[in-house]
């Protein structure tokens, strides 16, 4: 093989490892912006996820808060109704 031939050999070569480089670099940067948008959608969903439990705590409690409130009333109706029934005797 001549010198020649082994230069452009050489350089088909090199030729074909930067290529090789470029589609390498081109593919990273696709999966970085894929990775960081699969980290701004956890992001979301995290907020959502805290935002979400906070309002389900505050719906429990109001829930316990109206139980309460209403068995104090049912007392209260109870007691009046036991007095209303001792005055007509």
């Amino acid at each position: 093989m001549d010198n020649e031939k082994f230069q452009e050999l050489v350089l088909q070569q090199l030729k074909s490892l930067v290529e090789g480089q470029e589609r390498l670099t081109e593919g990273q940067e696709r999966i970085e912006k894929k990775l960081n948008s699969v980290y701004d959608q956890t992001a979301m969903l995290t907020e959502f996820r805290t935002e979400t439990n906070n309002k389900l705590n505050d719906i429990s409690n109001t829930v316990d808060f109206l139980m309460h409130k209403g068995s104090q009333a049912e007392k209260e109706i109870y007691a009046i109704r036991k007095d209303i029934t001792i005055a007509k005797k």
